[in-house]
């Protein structure tokens, strides 16, 4: 927070993630009160008319501190700060600006060398109880900028509803017109209904400015002086920051997080939720201190808790959105050196409940409950925003007798298709990689053979292996080779063919006894049960030279049917007793073990990952009763039958 002068501006969003923070002394006693700045960076400015000694600007702290707080400036470290404002070649504000120990005025000590230029360094205020640090901006110029070309920068603009969105000539255009219509469909509910929020929107002139790079808004600097008096409240972005992806698709590891969705959740909170419905901002306020004290919400940058619920609102969202449901927490679980700490967000204490919609609206019915009032579900924002809502499939047999068809099912369980009809009964149905084929085999006499199939049920093909009956086979992470168990009279072990299935190698052979493969899809390894030593276990196993043969389950009972996540993070098995097995789930390394079912029916197996990671696909029966294929979350909620039928496998993301 910085006092206006004619000279400076500030573009810090004081909400935002802090850059640098430090709380050292906490006992926990109530008079511990550490200096909390600015959380992001201040900017001041200095033109050729600036004389020695004077002040141009002062940084304050955001809260009153009640002990002697002492300033100082750092000169720029590189990638010392968490947002990567310093880096290498940057000029040293420490030359030319000073700050006032006690008063944190900044002044001018020398003229700068050249015209324009920026210069950075970071300002730090201490006291007894710790210190906080923020980056600081010196933009030199000639001459201080004109009010009439304050918006000169932003050549691309549209005006909606309750937003407006400006950007600079270098901003995909593309991705003005994605955040664009997320607000549009954020604010749909209420346009459709009071109105009220997005009437205080544009009472108040809110917009998104979005910039090609960081370095590029030092450039608006006539914005940033006069978009006050010009009656504009503003939130940046970058484009770097809008991925539009990323919400349609559920949030997938492979793609950095969009915050542009986040970004437009804040302005339409601080601009138009908290005076349209401040008994729900209220509500909102207690939804988040409620949170902290049952520690599922930990505030990351010192600030009250009452200053993050636009922050809570916005993780509810994403939540609702299910743009989260494949993860338990959020943020680190382990400090610098390895220790335990609480996650930024989570469901359980255990950090073992996904986040999904329903795990929120059981554990937190009351941010459900306002995120539900506010927005659109997530139905009606996929259907404004022109998406269609992503319906993975699932394959699986069915049949009557000894003869069985493969089927195709909406993850739902809705849009059944049978996608074959051949004189031979169908078995172990497999995804290509890029969802486009499916792959199977028959065990009869006269048709016996590795098969593919499109994904339409059309253009069957049969795989001539030499000498060998394929079972269960799996595709390679590429897609170019197939994995397979070739089963002998006294043993089994697991070849590799190429696509045209010519012979590769061996690579579980005699004396390991491997089959029932899984192929990680994102490298060498192949995951297998093998009773070599007397038992099934499960084993990873280096696919490409045959070593680093790794042990991950050692135990009395079955460890059975092994399959890797779409990421190749987790392994989902059958462990159990004959005709008794549940489903458990670890992690790649044998790790973190832990059961999804309980005991739900009999002989739970022959399971496959959803493609974020988040749920599984099995089939299960018991006696007298007829095999069904269910899904359930990884973290045992959400059971639903969505069939009859058996070896399911579960689509890619395609």
């Amino acid at each position: 927070m910085i006092k206006k002068t004619e000279f400076q501006f500030c573009l810090a969003s004081l909400l935002g993630l802090c850059v640098l923070t430090f709380l050292i002394g906490c006992d926990g006693k109530k008079n511990f009160d550490p200096p909390i700045v600015t959380d992001e960076f201040d900017r001041f400015l200095v033109t050729k008319t600036t004389q020695i000694g004077d002040i141009i600007g002062q940084v304050e702290l955001v809260f009153p501190n009640s002990k002697k707080v002492t300033w100082s400036l750092i000169p720029p470290v590189p990638g010392g700060d968490q947002r990567n404002y310093l880096k290498e070649g940057q000029l040293d504000a420490t030359e030319i600006v000073e700050i006032d120990t006690d008063s944190a005025e900044i002044r001018l000590k020398a003229h700068p060398s050249s015209y324009p230029a920026h210069y950075y360094a970071e300002v730090r205020a201490t006291n007894e109880d710790g210190f906080m640090e923020q980056v600081l901006i010196i933009i030199v110029m000639e001459e201080t900028p004109k009010q009439e070309n304050a918006l000169d920068i932003f050549t691309q603009r549209i005006d909606g509803s309750g937003l407006s969105f400006y950007a600079t000539a270098d901003v995909d255009p593309r991705k003005i017109a994605y955040a664009a219509n997320v607000a549009e469909a954020l604010l749909s509910k209420d346009r459709k209904g009071s109105g009220k929020i997005t009437h205080q929107l544009k009472q108040k002139n809110r917009v998104m400015t979005i910039f090609k790079t960081f370095e590029e808004r030092n450039t608006a600097i006539a914005f940033y002086m006069h978009r006050r008096s010009l009656g504009i409240r503003t939130q940046d972005l970058e484009d770097e920051e809008i991925i539009p992806d990323y919400l349609r698709l559920g949030g997938p590891a492979n793609l950095r997080r969009d915050a542009s969705v986040e970004e437009i959740t804040h302005l339409i909170h601080s601009g138009g939720i908290m005076d349209a419905y401040p008994e729900v901002q209220e509500r909102l306020e207690k939804a988040t201190q409620n949170a902290i004290d049952r520690k599922f919400y930990r505030p990351w940058d010192g600030l009250p808790a009452d200053s993050f619920s636009h922050e809570y609102l916005a993780i509810g969202l994403d939540i609702v959105y299910g743009v989260r449901q494949n993860q338990f927490y959020m943020g680190r679980i382990k400090d610098e050196n390895g220790n335990l700490i609480q996650p930024a967000f989570r469901l359980s204490i255990d950090n073992d409940m996904l986040m999904t919609a329903e795990n929120l609206k059981k554990y937190d019915p009351e941010l459900y409950e306002i995120v539900s009032f506010l927005f659109p579900t997530r139905k009606e924002f996929f259907k404004e925003m022109g998406w269609e809502i992503y319906t993975s499939k699932i394959i699986y047999l069915a049949g009557s007798g000894e003869h069985r068809d493969l089927f195709i099912i909406n993850e739902d369980g809705s849009g059944k298709k049978q996608l074959t009809n051949t004189d031979f009964s169908v078995e172990w149905p497999s995804w290509s990689p890029d969802g486009k084929s499916i792959m199977f085999i028959s065990y009869d006499d006269k048709y016996q053979g590795l098969y593919i199939i499109d994904s339409f049920g059309k253009n069957l093909r049969k795989i001539s292996i030499d000498d060998e009956i394929p079972d269960t086979p799996c595709w390679s992470h590429d897609g170019k080779r197939i994995a397979f168990t070739a089963a002998g009279k006294e043993s089994r072990s697991i070849k590799i063919v190429d696509i045209n299935g010519v012979y590769l190698r061996t690579i579980a052979g005699e004396g390991i006894k491997g089959g029932y493969q899984s192929w990680s899809p994102v490298g060498p390894l192949l995951v297998f049960e093998s009773g070599k030593d007397g038992n099934p276990e499960i084993y990873t196993i280096n696919v490409e030279n045959g070593e680093n043969l790794t042990r991950l389950t050692n135990n009395e009972k079955l460890d059975e049917w092994p399959c890797f996540s779409k990421d190749g993070s987790m392994i989902v098995w059958a462990h159990g007793v004959e005709g008794d097995k549940d489903l458990w789930v670890m992690n790649a390394d044998g790790s973190n073990k832990r059961q999804i079912t309980q005991n739900i029916m009999v002989g739970d197996a022959f399971s496959s990952f959803s493609p974020d990671g988040s749920r599984v696909v099995f089939t299960s029966g018991s006696e007298g009763k007829p095999l069904s294929i269910y899904v359930i979350y990884i973290d045992g909620s959400g059971l639903k039958k969505i069939t009859e039928g058996s070896r399911a496998n579960w689509s890619p993301n395609f």
